[in-house]
């Protein structure tokens, strides 16, 4: 039997030099993911180095210098397993918001649509089976390359063919289908809620005999110039009116500008009304129609659309839905606001004054446009106010509490192509000089008409916001202003 004495290993002092190294190696790779992501400001991360160069070097001289002094030979074990702890869990939290960052920006390249083959409930039709000789009416014309996509993906998924005839536009179709002139319709389910503002009981007197979901890679980049540091730009955010899946296509019913001056913190929040009358752009072949119609041929269209009406460049985009918006509100732990009318929506009662919302509150305040003279252009004042809301609390330090649980909201529910270097850029410079924001908001005036066209309902009647010139003008110098 070898025993070794209590000396020996005292002596060797194996144990602490193995801790410090190990803790040491954690530490420089921390530091280093730190600088490499450019997360905090420079001079944090240099006194982060400093600190942690001289906290080493004290650790090394007790650890290496043998010291037979038990008391400080246990000290510096347990400082360097907290050490290595705290940079384990750290290294965890940066690369999590790192990755998770990552993943959003990856959408940008994706866009999601169901195309379902609809029937009446009475219909014969039950199964794939029985359409094999059946001609299918599609809008073949209107939604080309969508449905040409899908052609593929059905053959794929169901080793058949498929008879699709023209049907012209999504709302004949419907009517053909309603007034029992056809026996099924190949529907893309973006055009659903436009269907429905003419036949309300569409989707009960219906039934989906087979939803077939496409993915689509989106190579519509924004053409964007690099934003240099601290330089103003315009984002677009694109709220759809949908829950679950960001990556759906469907109608953009929250359109708003956020011009950013950092050198000067002055943020302008514009505000367009969905039913603006303009010239959609991508899959509405640049013909007029609302501009919440824009976002049925995706998110890069509305961008496009809204950069022509107000001869405006926007750098970046974020799109968000209903989903965004409660759960990202819920783990922020709420939005203060200041509601100047007071008005009931359904069973919520919001009250004049500083209010607290929470998500399902703001979603519902922010959607509200019936209880108001103005309609959708006072709805777009709350959305504003719901907006600045949001901003004020995430640049609250409190949101570091809740970091994870935010970047799982955001991870999930968001998409946007804002790098993430400007991301960081933005953060550091308010935890640099922590400066207050200036708040300014305007809204694209006009007047309401129902003598209008609309590409994607044609020969229907719907209510358009004609933009006015003048607005349109200031407008486009309160965004040159704040961002030159």
């Amino acid at each position: 039997m070898i025993t070794i004495s209590f000396d020996r290993i005292k002596n060797k002092n194996i144990l602490n030099k193995f801790l410090f190294l190990l803790s040491f190696a954690i530490t420089v790779f921390l530091l280093f993911f730190i600088h490499k992501n450019n997360i905090l400001p420079l001079r944090y991360r240099a006194y982060g180095g400093i600190f942690f160069a001289v906290l080493y070097l004290a650790i090394g001289i007790i650890v290496f210098k043998n010291s037979n002094f038990r008391g400080s030979n246990i000290f510096v074990r347990v400082l360097l397993i907290l050490i290595s702890i705290v940079s384990v869990f750290a290294n965890l939290y940066v690369s999590k918001g790192v990755d998770a960052y990552k993943t959003i920006n990856e959408k940008q390249y994706s866009e999601s649509y169901t195309f379902s083959l609809v029937v009446r409930n009475d219909s014969s039709f039950n199964s794939l089976e029985d359409i094999l000789d059946v001609d299918v009416e599609s809008a073949l014309a209107m939604d080309e390359s969508n449905i040409s996509h899908f052609i593929d993906a059905f053959k794929n998924e169901n080793d058949m063919d498929i008879n699709l005839v023209e049907g012209n536009d999504y709302i004949t179709m419907a009517k053909d289908l309603l007034e029992e002139n056809s026996e099924i319709m190949l529907l893309n389910e973006a055009f659903r809620p436009i269907i429905e503002e003419q036949f309300k009981n569409f989707s009960i007197d219906t039934r989906v005999l087979k939803p077939t979901v496409i993915e689509k890679d989106s190579f519509a980049e924004l053409e964007q110039e690099t934003v240099a540091p601290n330089k103003g730009f315009n984002v677009f955010i694109s709220g759809i009116d949908t829950y679950g899946n960001i990556s759906s296509v469907a109608r953009s019913d929250v359109n708003i500008i956020l011009s950013i001056n950092p050198s000067t913190n002055k943020i302008l929040i514009t505000s367009i009304p969905r039913d603006t009358y303009t010239k959609i752009s991508g899959g509405g072949n640049d013909q007029y129609d609302k501009l919440t119609h824009s976002g049925i041929y995706g998110v890069i269209s509305s961008v496009d659309t809204v950069e022509n009406l107000l001869d405006i460049d926007i750098s970046y985009y974020v799109k968000v839905n209903f989903s965004s918006v409660v759960k990202l509100i819920d783990v922020i732990g709420g939005i203060d606001i200041d509601n100047p009318v007071a008005f009931k929506s359904g069973n919520m009662y919001f009250e004049k004054g500083n209010i607290h919302l929470s998500g399902e509150r703001a979603l519902r305040y922010s959607r509200e446009r019936y209880k108001f003279a103005e309609g959708d252009v006072y709805r777009g004042q709350n959305q504003v106010r719901v907006i600045q809301g949001i901003i004020n609390k995430m640049m609250s330090p409190s949101i570091l509490l809740n970091y994870h649980r935010v970047l799982d909201v955001v991870e999930e529910f968001s998409e946007t192509n804002i790098p993430f270097e400007k991301i960081t850029e933005l953060v550091n410079y308010q935890i640099e000089y922590n400066g207050k924001w200036d708040f300014d908001s305007i809204q694209l005036k006009g007047s309401g008409t129902r003598e209008l066209s609309s590409y994607a309902m044609p020969g229907w009647v719907q209510y358009m916001h004609v933009p006015d010139e003048d607005s349109i003008g200031e407008i486009h110098g309160r965004i040159s202003d704040v961002i030159k």
